[in-house]
């Protein structure tokens, strides 16, 4: 027997409308111009991981995409619709875990479909600096930096842009701090894209530092980057401007072209 007080269901206005009509107002509704954070865990109840994407001015964990819930049709509708419209920035907070964690369950939860329409991935890094030491020397350890399952993603999925962020910059303690940044980012440079700034920093040094950190921690020069990861400094309190204060007060004639190289770095990666 129908309840009296129970009102009739009435037809939704939204699903009248014409598929190509209700997909311009998912893209309206679901397109967030600075992109959104991935929050990736485990159920408590489940050992399959949970996925939240939020906006960066919002609520971490309250999932962007309310209109899934709505009903079955509309969660259907908009299910990849997220990965496709929007940059997507795995989050990385000392309350919520860190970034590769974030990213390495967004991957578990994700059917390949569903893989297929992400368009650019933003992966920090916590680390300062994740380096080796040899023979009383330091390395950038890049293999702490873009981890295998980051690297096989980039290889598997040629179409999504792959950004690691990593710190990256001077350390206003240390003599010639300028000079050791510049030489560390021409040898990320050099292991990600096999070639060396032009006119920036002494060729042989940094070709013997790479050789002697291929030689001994890896037995590598580089790594075998697919064409779609983008190592980029992470941002930090550290400015341009603060870097060429330090480059004037080290080597007032180099200043210009070793500001120039780190804003180049900065805006388009290593």
């Amino acid at each position: 027997m129908i309840d009296p007080s129970v009102p009739p269901p009435r037809p939704s206005l939204l699903l009248s409308l014409p598929r190509e009509v209700r997909d311009e107002i998912y893209k309206f509704t679901l397109t967030e111009e600075e992109g959104l954070f991935s929050m990736a865990g485990r159920n408590a109840a489940s050992t399959e991981p949970i996925v939240f994407y939020s906006a960066k001015h919002g609520k971490v964990g309250l999932d962007y995409n309310q209109l899934r819930y709505v009903c079955w049709q509309m969660h259907h509708e908009t299910r990849s619709l997220l990965l496709h419209l929007n940059d997507l920035h795995s989050l990385d907070s000392p309350n919520h875990g860190t970034g590769k964690v974030h990213f390495y369950n967004f991957l578990a939860s994700c059917s390949p479909t569903s893989l297929s329409q992400l368009r650019h991935i933003t992966v920090p890094t916590r680390s300062d600096r994740p380096f080796s030491r040899v023979d009383g020397k330091y390395f950038y350890n890049i293999r702490d930096v873009i981890t295998p399952f980051v690297e096989a993603f980039a290889r598997t999925h040629p179409k999504c842009k792959v950004t690691v962020m990593i710190t990256w910059g001077c350390d206003h303690d240390k003599p010639q701090a300028a000079k050791e940044c510049i030489e560390w980012g021409a040898i990320l440079q050099l292991m990600i894209r096999n070639t060396l700034p032009s006119h920036i920093i002494d060729r042989d040094r940094v070709g013997k530092l790479q050789a002697h950190y291929a030689a001994i921690v890896y037995g590598h020069k580089r790594i075998d980057n697919p064409g779609n990861i983008r190592l980029l400094p992470r941002e930090g309190r550290f400015t341009e401007e603060h870097f060429r204060e330090q480059c004037e007060w080290e080597n007032p004639v180099m200043a210009e072209r070793w500001t120039a190289q780190y804003r180049h770095w900065s805006k388009n990666g290593f």
